[in-house]
């Protein structure tokens, strides 16, 4: 469902979620690392790509963008 960006053209027995039941008003894409992973040993690296932005995981991933 990410990769068509959970359209209800596409999966017509979807029903979206009201907005208070979203993170951020958006589907998420991502998962957030565990605190004990990469927060941990490199959160340099995950402030290169905005992993430790709070709104990571609503981020469309690589293979959203090229759909449509």
């Amino acid at each position: 469902m990410r990769k068509y960006r959970y359209d209800t053209e596409i999966f017509r027995q979807f029903i979206p979620l009201a907005g208070s039941q979203l993170v951020h008003n958006d589907y998420c894409y991502r998962v957030r690392p565990r605190y004990n992973s990469e927060y941990m040993w490199n959160a340099e690296e995950l402030l290169k790509w905005g992993g430790l932005e709070a709104d990571y995981v609503v981020k469309p991933v690589w293979f959203v963008l090229d759909t449509y």
